[in-house]
């Protein structure tokens, strides 16, 4: 969408590891070559660790890649599974031949092919990412592994553990002291420096067709200390910011368009009292077990007196609002009782419902026609029917347009009932029933798609509608076949291309928080429509409300 606008051949941000976007900064270069010394070197059990989205996915590619032809490698992606279904995966994936009913022969048949591959000057490598999910039962069966060795005792199999930082304390425990003994290189990948997220956004842009300096320094600092240094997050708010920049006409993107995308897209700041200058803040590993040759950390110290701080003010705080709830609710149950003792004493019956002196005065509950598409509990301040001129993520409501529905009301308290026509949406029901009557089963596709809808002049989310799509995300995750369609529309207000376009930002608003759930981008197809297909009247603010929508649907192609 935003290609052509900044002179882009490709997406330059896409979560996906590709090789062809590959960038290696200098800690990336040194575990490279530490670890591949430690293959060719026959070296046994290798460690590589690092927090989610740090990247170790893409150095490990970068690893295989530069292996040469004389090593004979598998990866096991989940090591999630019971001891045969993983001796299998390794028969399948070192082409042994055949499936085996025991461990037996398994070991029988995978001790001749590391054999002959040693006989061919083959060196042979098991990489197990995700390591940190490995049962003690199948690390075990691991260990033993590695007890396939020649007549001179050295290994035959190389055995490469990639995993979160977690891993540590696995191989801390006691059972697990004969491999932490055997590791003979351990490297914990740090996430980058602000000097390097910068490196890595110019490189990727690069790649992908421009030499421009598309985000100014300001915007490389808000960048780093929204994503901490991560690629993966930092892909996630580079695409981000680079739809805002299009939506808002803007050739670079500077501090503030990043603080708003972040906040869109519910990333929280990580600033931790850096001074302007901000340094790279890498979580330590955990320490490693011994006798692990540990690669010596590269960490900030940081000041602990202001989390204290902090913490102290925030006890203090829940102390007084708590004192302050106590103590008002008591005065008001007074004041309460007493009111309904002189009520009593001058009426000798039940307390009237007509109204009188003294009376406590009847409140009718006035019906409000539910619009709830727009989320629960938020109101849709009206506007008249002057175009949404501009996108302008940090305001709710435009300032120009008139409150005709007056202060705090809904639209629905300003519009007859029967011009609202509601929008069948998704209830939090349709993603739980299918689990009602199996507890194992999977939740079923929601049948009918997820309406969000927007206020005038805005982008933002209400805290009901991120609620629904966080529930919408988690049910579409345990469905892999499903794609889901994002479909934006606008009101008829304004100019139709500029409506095309907000549309299209939008939709592509709404994946970006869905690729925050962890959703595969691949699966999510975005389209704007401008203010076509609508479902209401245009001619009421009521309908123009329904019609600014982004319909969101899962669908199971046959």
């Amino acid at each position: 969408m935003y290609t052509a606008y900044y002179h882009l051949i490709m997406k330059p941000f896409q979560i996906s590891s590709d090789s062809y976007f590959m960038w290696l900064g200098e800690k990336h270069k040194e575990a490279l070559a530490t670890l591949r010394y430690g293959i060719l070197d026959n070296k046994g059990f290798l460690l590589l660790t690092g927090d989610v989205g740090t990247g170790k996915t893409t150095l490990i590619n970068a690893l295989i890649g530069s292996l040469s032809k004389d090593v004979i490698y598998a990866s096991v992606p989940d090591p999630s599974l019971d001891k045969m279904d993983f001796f299998n995966y390794i028969a399948a994936a070192f082409d042994l031949g055949s499936e085996f009913e025991s461990k037996g022969k398994f070991l029988s048949s995978f001790t001749r092919f590391l054999h002959k591959a040693y006989d061919n000057n083959q060196k042979v490598l098991l990489i197990i990412d995700e390591s940190q999910l490995l049962t003690q039962e199948l690390l075990e069966e691991v260990r033993l592994l590695s007890n396939i060795v020649t007549k001179d005792s050295n290994p035959l199999l190389n055995i490469f553990f990639v995993g979160q930082y977690e891993f540590n304390e696995l191989i801390r425990r006691p059972e697990n002291r004969a491999i932490a003994q055997r590791l003979t290189l351990n490297y914990y990948i740090e996430p980058l420096t602000v000097e390097e997220t910068g490196e890595y956004i110019r490189h990727r842009l690069k790649m992908a067709g421009t030499a421009a300096e598309l985000f100014d320094k300001s915007a490389i600092k808000e960048i780093f200390a929204s994503s901490q240094g991560f690629p993966r997050k930092i892909n996630i708010l580079c695409d981000h910011c680079l739809m805002s920049g299009y939506a808002e006409e803007q050739l670079v993107i500077t501090g503030s368009i990043v603080k708003e995308s972040a906040r869109e897209l519910q990333i929280p700041d990580h600033r931790r009292g850096q001074s302007e200058d901000v340094q790279s803040i890498a979580q330590p590993p955990a320490a490693p077990a011994s006798g692990v040759a540990a690669q010596p950390a590269k960490t900030m110290k940081l000041s602990l007196s202001w989390p204290v701080l902090a913490l102290l003010l925030l006890i203090v705080l829940l102390l007084s609002g708590s004192y302050y709830f106590m103590y008002y609710t008591n005065e008001r149950f007074k004041e309460a009782t007493a009111h309904f003792t002189a009520i009593q004493e001058q009426n000798s019956g039940p307390v009237a419902a007509s109204s009188g002196a003294g009376m406590l005065p009847e409140t009718k509950a006035k019906p409000i026609p539910s619009v709830s598409s727009t989320g629960a509990g938020s109101s849709v301040a009206p506007a008249t029917s002057s175009p949404e001129k501009s996108i302008k993520p940090a305001q709710n409501v435009n300032p120009a347009e008139p409150a005709a529905a007056g202060p705090g009301k809904n639209v629905a308290d300003s519009a007859p009932t029967d011009q609202l026509k509601v929008q069948p949406v998704i209830l939090a029901e349709s993603m739980s029933t299918a689990g009602s009557k199996d507890q194992a089963q999977s939740p079923a596709l929601p049948k009918e798609a997820l309406v969000i809808r927007f206020k005038y002049d805005s982008n933002l989310f209400s805290v009901a509608d991120i609620e629904r799509m966080k529930a919408f995300a988690n049910v579409v995750k345990q469905h892999p076949e499903a794609t889901i369609n994002i479909y934006g529309y606008t009101d008829s207000s304004g100019d139709q291309d500029y409506n095309k376009k907000l549309s299209e930002f939008r939709a592509n608003m709404v994946k970006s928080f869905l690729m925050g759930q962890n959703l595969s981008p691949e699966k999510l197809n975005t389209q704007g429509f401008g203010n076509s297909n609508p479902v209401d009247s245009n001619d009421t603010e009521a309908g123009r409300t329904m019609n600014r929508r982004v319909e969101i649907s899962a669908v199971v192609s046959e």
